[in-house]
């Protein structure tokens, strides 16, 4: 067996807020993950009108697509608060619905592992789609 086979695939995640900074624009949010040295990636619009939500639901999407694919991998995500509170042993009194989903899944899912990380490719790929006009303007 090759030895890059028996590695944990690197999932990088992301989210963007469009519109954030303009009073203007309706704000829609996009979640993203790309999976290093595979062809696989995907994207969606979410609900989302905070950047920690936005990056939570980033993570989730990759776990829901990923999960069955994949026994062990590790999300890598730019956003270090976020690692932060996920990998938080215990938790605080304020409640996030998303953030519960996550520590429950993981709790089910031990092979699923989320790094705070310094380059981040899901980044690249929205900002790519943004680009293209991919992402939905109205």
């Amino acid at each position: 067996m090759h030895l890059a086979s028996l590695r944990k695939p690197r999932v990088y995640v992301d989210g963007k807020i469009v519109g954030r900074h303009s009073p203007d624009l309706l704000k829609k949010a996009y979640v993203a993950y790309f999976v290093e040295g595979q062809r696989m990636k995907g994207f969606m619009k979410v609900k989302a009108e905070e950047t920690d939500d936005v990056e939570l639901e980033a993570i989730l999407f990759a776990i829901n697509e990923l999960k069955f694919r994949f026994r062990r991998f590790t999300i890598i995500c730019d956003h270090q608060s976020v690692v932060s509170e996920i990998n938080r042993q215990t938790t605080r009194r304020v409640k996030n619905p998303l953030l519960d989903r996550i520590r429950k899944i993981r709790e089910e899912n031990p092979g699923i592992e989320i790094v705070e990380m310094e380059r981040n490719l899901a980044d690249k790929y929205l900002d790519e789609l943004e680009n293209e006009d991919k992402l939905d303007q109205d």
